[in-house]
């Protein structure tokens, strides 16, 4: 064993010396800075001026535009992510769950080969459901720059629910 590691992190190499399935789940909060201001859903709640707290739900129930669709999609490539995110993005996982709406996690995975695929719409299968050369990624809610009806993200409460 490795000295000086977590028991999480010593359980996580035994995992991947053995070959087992590793599978990612990623909250809406994926990538958030230590500077909440800093956060695209803030800078997203500034810009739809909304002045009450909230997270992405209290954005969802003042409504979603295309426009702020784009501007979120174009927000989210512009986040750079943090040394620790890389180096989870680093890890050979065979699936990845997401509550985000963020469309660059796919890129972020991509890595020595590694050729992600996102899954988006409840009609939409992946090839290899637990590889680690093609990790499906399965938006639950969508991705910001997808915009179809089936595979894009609600726009508003009715359609969250």
């Amino acid at each position: 064993m490795i000295e000086n590691l977590t028991l999480s992190e010593d359980v996580l190499i035994q995992f991947i010396r053995s070959g087992r399935p590793l599978v990612l789940f990623l909250g809406q909060d994926l990538g958030a800075t230590s500077e909440p201001s800093h956060s695209v859903l803030e800078r997203l709640r500034k810009r739809k001026a909304l002045s009450s707290p909230g997270g992405w739900r209290s954005v969802i129930v003042a409504g979603l535009s295309n426009s702020d669709l784009e501007w979120l999609t174009e927000r989210f490539e512009r986040t750079v992510p943090s040394e620790q995110l890389q180096g989870a993005f680093a890890l050979p996982w065979s699936a990845v769950f997401t509550s985000s709406i963020d469309p660059s996690i796919v890129k972020r995975l991509e890595s020595r080969g590694r050729q992600p695929e996102a899954v988006s719409s409840s009609e939409h299968y992946p090839r290899a459901p637990r590889s680690t050369a093609r990790p499906p990624v399965q938006y639950l809610f969508g991705r910001a720059s997808d915009i179809g009806d089936g595979s894009r993200p609600p726009r508003t409460l009715n359609e969250l629910t």
